[in-house]
């Protein structure tokens, strides 16, 4: 086996202004606590190379996007996934508000990255991540659960109902098929996987808090609902993990921002 590993510094300079919720609010880097890194690690083992990288930023810029796709993408013959957010497919706004997000891509530039060969565009649902602040209903869905009250056939059809659109949606962009959905917030169920398995869907990505390392009741009912889950013959399952020192990748990427 090869192991490779390199780090670079990328923090910004103060002035920068900073991203995420909020981007519209004129925040700035005003200092540094800590300096913001890119790392890398490449392993390579019987002719198969796997790629890990990881920066401390909230997303990359397209430019930046395609500057990685061609210097690690088409070098070690690799394919990247997208997952995109229905309700914020080529928009600066927040759904049908006046809040302003960072500028999503859309289907022209979803087409281009898909016909390079490198890259797929897959679900992370329509509008089942939504944000509270921006909300103005009761009933806010900030990832893919049950609703409380919610009956077992409302939420069988609200949820195929926001698949079916998703998929029509990035199928109707990029003319390839999807059908694999990243969870928000990594949660799920396996009424979840039922359902998405009965809308063709063939792969599904854990990402769970990771107090999970540290909490012997999670970390319990995590196990047992993994094995619930891997039950369920034809969908392939992976997982993603980050830094443990906190517990949701909200709140590690929240932690990034707050530092800047």
């Amino acid at each position: 086996m090869k192991i490779g590993y390199g780090k670079a510094k990328i923090t910004p300079p103060v002035g920068v202004e900073l991203n995420g919720y909020g981007y519209f609010l004129r925040r700035r880097n005003k200092g540094v606590l800590e300096d913001l890194y890119a790392r890398a690690v490449v392993l390579e083992l019987a002719g198969e190379t796997v790629l890990f990288f990881e920066a401390d930023l909230i997303g990359l810029t397209p430019e930046l996007s395609d500057t990685l796709e061609d210097a690690i993408l088409q070098k070690y013959g690799m394919k990247a996934t997208i997952f995109a957010i229905g309700v914020s497919f080529g928009t600066d706004h927040y759904k049908d508000t006046d809040y302003a997000i960072t500028p999503h891509f859309g289907a022209a530039e979803a087409a281009e990255m898909t016909a390079s060969g490198l890259i797929s565009i897959q679900s992370h649902t329509y509008d089942m991540h939504q944000w509270p602040p921006y909300e103005t209903g009761s009933a806010v869905r900030e990832n893919i659960l049950q609703l409380p009250g919610e009956s077992e056939d409302s939420y069988v059809q609200a949820l195929t109902e926001d698949f079916t659109r998703s998929r029509a949606l990035l199928e109707g962009a990029t003319g390839q098929p999807v059908d694999v959905l990243a969870y928000p917030a990594g949660q799920y169920s396996t009424l979840t996987q039922v359902t998405l398995q009965s809308l063709g869907v063939t792969e599904v990505m854990e990402a769970m808090d990771m107090d999970q390392m540290t909490n012997p009741n999670v970390r319990k009912a995590i196990l047992t609902m993994r094995k619930e889950v891997q039950k369920i013959p034809g969908i392939r399952y992976a997982k993603y993990t980050w830094n443990p020192a906190y517990k949701g990748v909200d709140d590690y990427l929240l932690s990034q921002a707050a530092t800047m």
